[in-house]
């Protein structure tokens, strides 16, 4: 019996020297997990930020300019992401105002002869423009139509002044 109890012990002391090693290796591993742990997520985290927060910390910047009428922007993001698709429609919404922009100086120059193309029923600038142009080269017709009465009357009465001098020569004479 006393070497079942001596056996016992001799587990019960290797038992303790391996829980105290488990121990200390815990001690030790679950710190390094949380420093490993940590450094990924601050990876990751820098790493998103450079995936999202840029791009759209750029696409600000370009609203704020154009919100201020400054059209002449580059948006050089491409990605298939949302940002990718939102930088897209920022692109062809510059490209909508570049080319408004373009008539309306063709039309400030006097030129009426072009047009714009109304992209949809509901682009209500390129109607108003479309409309402007029709109005202006409607009221440009009926100008020149009643400077040439003008001028067909004018020709009339110096045609008229110059038979009633010419009628008036012969009588004198």
């Amino acid at each position: 019996m006393d070497a079942i109890v001596s056996h016992n012990d001799t587990l019960a002391e290797d038992a303790n020297a391996t829980g105290g090693q488990i121990v200390v290796f815990m001690a030790w591993l679950y710190p390094l997990f949380i420093v490993v742990y940590l450094s990924v997520t601050i990876i990751l985290g820098r790493k998103l930020t450079a995936v999202m927060a840029f791009p759209m910390r750029d696409l600000s910047k370009t609203a704020e300019r154009i919100a201020t009428g400054d059209i002449d922007v580059d948006l050089n993001y491409e990605s298939k992401d949302e940002i990718g698709t939102l930088t897209r429609q920022f692109r062809a919404m510059v490209e909508g105002m570049k080319e408004q922009a373009e008539a309306l100086s063709i039309i400030a120059g006097g030129d009426y002869s072009g047009g714009i193309h109304v992209r949809s029923d509901k682009d209500v600038v390129n109607k108003a423009i479309s409309a402007i142009l029709d109005n202006n080269n409607s009221m440009i017709t009926e100008i020149r139509s009643a400077s040439d009465q003008v001028s067909s009357g004018a020709q009339q009465i110096a045609q008229a002044a110059q038979n009633l001098a010419s009628g008036s020569s012969e009588q004198a004479s």
